[in-house]
């Protein structure tokens, strides 16, 4: 998604509407169905003081496995938005350094040059801001059995879960001293 610095500049600092889709492809392939996620973004955005203001939300909804089953889960990813991006044009004289790299370290603004205002990068970062640690198809699964393999919640299985790996065996007599 684009914006156009000089059409917000004519807007005099009231907030224009942008509707749009955006793709993110270069995300890892081996995670995420559809491999190319699509994030639906309604925005408004003012030009104020050198400063572009950008508020709204995303949503979008992937298709990723359960970490402990690896069922198919279906997760629905949003937020609201509400952040400035720091025009860092000609023959201004700002507090923040030149290179829009170097002011983005600088703190939580980000900082752009020029007549575009791309943000597919940032809508980039809060999609994956936004993502669980660990995505669970429901609280009671039960996993896949770390000996057979067979998923838990489907069918049982009688595989003894209380085997110890041969390696810590060498502590068993400690435990009977405690």
């Amino acid at each position: 998604m684009r914006l156009y610095v000089p059409e917000l500049k004519k807007g005099d600092g009231d907030f224009l509407s942008y509707s749009g889709t955006v793709e993110l492809s270069s995300i890892r392939q081996d995670i995420y169905q559809p491999q190319c996620v699509q994030l639906h973004v309604d925005v408004k955005a003012a030009y104020v003081q050198n400063r572009v203001l950008l508020k709204g939300m995303w949503k979008t909804e992937v298709l990723v496995s359960c970490h402990r089953c690896l069922a198919p889960v279906t997760l629905q990813l949003g937020e609201m938005i509400y952040d400035e991006f720091v025009h860092l044009s000609k023959g201004t004289r700002s507090q923040h350094p030149a290179d829009p790299e170097e002011a983005m370290r600088d703190g939580e603004r980000f900082a752009f040059k020029g007549d575009l205002l791309e943000l597919d990068d940032y809508f980039t970062q809060l999609f994956y801001m936004s993502q669980p640690l660990k995505v669970i198809c429901r609280d009671a699964c039960q996993g896949l059995c770390s000996v057979c393999g067979v998923n838990r919640n489907l069918e049982n299985c009688s595989c003894e879960q209380s085997r110890i790996d041969p390696r810590w065996s060498a502590l068993d007599h400690y435990k009977d001293n405690l």
